[in-house]
């Protein structure tokens, strides 16, 4: 299996079923919702549950966090939270923030990945590379 994309909610419950029977795709392509920092031109997302800092995705670059909940009781723990293309035009609309933008992640494998056992088109990792 080569790349996996998650652009509705659907895919990730194929992903959910593919890792639970031990088949991992070779790479992930899924999603996150960001705002840009409103004095620098940085995307970022201004909370990641479990973080103390506001993290950054500069293109290009790999991002990884070190506390990170491996249960997957939870669907809103310590990770990265990345998630179906579907899931954030949904989530957006939530949001009156007219700074916002679509952040594509590329989720490695080499890095854990928790699929909460009660998803709602998102999951977590530990470590993303950040595409566009």
């Amino acid at each position: 299996m080569k790349t996996f994309t998650v652009n509705t909610n659907e895919d990730v419950f194929d992903l959910q079923h593919l890792l639970a029977a031990g088949e991992r795709p070779d790479r992930i392509v899924a999603f996150k919702y960001v705002r840009r920092a409103h004095k620098e031109s940085k995307r970022c997302s201004p909370y990641e549950a479990g973080q103390k800092r506001m993290l950054t995705y500069p293109k290009g670059e790999t991002i990884s966090v070190r506390k990170f909940d491996k249960s997957s009781d939870y669907i809103c723990a310590a990770g990265i939270h990345v998630a179906s293309k579907e899931w954030c035009r949904e989530d957006r609309l939530n949001w009156d923030e007219p700074k916002s933008a679509f952040l594509t992640l590329k989720v490695e494998v080499l890095g854990d990945i928790v699929m909460p056992g009660h998803t709602d088109g998102k999951f977590r990792t530990n470590r993303v590379k950040v595409l566009t």
